[in-house]
């Protein structure tokens, strides 16, 4: 979602900052109360954090799907809020009259986030949880968090098998289509 500069003006007028703070605050506590800061910690002291160790990080995510379902849906309004204003991206000022050349570019070629490098801070912080939340309801990908597909650096945040769903997903429409 391109934005333009006077809005972009506005969401740092308001200084938000304090806010998505706060929120990464609540959602670090809500990751040590279910153990998923202590499972992280010792999944990268071990080295299973590769390529092969990904299955076994899917099943941990179904786990952390169930267990904390009900906690991350009191949280998904502000965590959208936080995607909506700091995910947006706006254009340089040279290519906001090139619409036809950059539509087929990726966002995040030209473009620049609204957050800056925050999205990306915040996504990595809270990689487990985000990732449960998608996995507990995919649409989220096509809505309010799209900005973990669209912005390349965050899609590799997302497991493989959140992607591997988006994706079969995005073909079942295209058929039906």
């Amino acid at each position: 979602v391109y934005v333009t500069d006077e809005l972009v003006h506005l969401l740092r007028a308001m200084e938000l900052d304090s806010l998505w703070s706060e929120l990464s605050s609540c959602l670090k506590v809500v990751q040590v109360l279910e153990g998923v800061k202590m499972e992280e910690d010792k999944d990268s002291a071990s080295g299973e954090g590769n390529q092969e160790g990904d299955d076994d990080n899917a099943e941990g995510g179904k786990k952390l799907q169930n267990s904390l379902a009900g906690l991350l849906t009191r949280f998904l309004p502000s965590i959208e809020s936080f995607f909506v204003a700091n995910a947006s991206a706006t254009r340089s000022s040279e290519n906001l009259g090139n619409d036809d050349r950059n539509e087929g570019k990726e966002p995040g070629d030209d473009v620049q986030l609204v957050g800056g490098n925050m999205l990306h801070e915040f996504v990595t912080a809270n990689r487990m949880i985000l990732n449960a939340l998608v996995r507990n309801n995919s649409g989220l990908l096509d809505k309010g968090l799209k900005a973990l597909v669209h912005v390349p650096r965050c899609r590799q945040i997302l497991d493989f098998d959140v992607k591997r769903h988006w994706f079969k997903a995005k073909v079942r429409r295209l058929r039906q289509h």
